[in-house]
């Protein structure tokens, strides 16, 4: 777990500070890039292979942080001030929905004949989709 967080602690400032001068739209996109390579490499885990999930998990730690505090911002910066704390709320709530929903069918797919293949399809799929839907983002918020 630590190659997931650990990223989030080093980086977190250093995204902050690429936010503020490129927007949403490049950290979404490439977070989501690194999203697809964690993935990607889960395809080839294997006993044989040890370092593939060091790899896929610090992928995933990476896209995390360059993707998710960008993405609170640049919802919450849309937002009227005196709406903030509601749409923080509603944002939480639907990031955790989300969340849960994504678990539940990702998990349904690993559980599907055994065979951790098709959770990892529906992995790939939601971080192609939200590639594209990074794509649509205007460069600076």
């Amino acid at each position: 777990m630590l190659l997931v967080t650990g990223p989030v602690v080093i980086f977190s400032s250093y995204i902050g500070k690429i936010y503020t001068k490129t927007g949403p739209k490049l950290l979404l996109s490439v977070g989501f890039l690194f999203f697809i390579l964690s993935t990607l490499v889960q395809f080839f885990l294997t006993p044989k292979t040890p370092i593939l999930p060091l790899i896929a998990a610090l992928s995933f730690g990476i896209a995390w942080v360059i993707a998710w505090g960008p993405s609170i911002t640049s919802a919450l910066s849309s937002i009227p001030r005196d709406s903030v704390g509601l749409a923080s709320g509603a944002f939480t709530t639907v990031q955790e929905i989300g969340g849960t929903l994504g678990l539940t069918i990702a998990g349904t797919a690993f559980r599907v004949e055994q065979n951790f293949v098709h959770g990892i399809w529906v992995l790939l799929f939601c971080s192609l989709l939200g590639l594209i839907c990074s794509m649509g983002l205007r460069k600076k918020a």
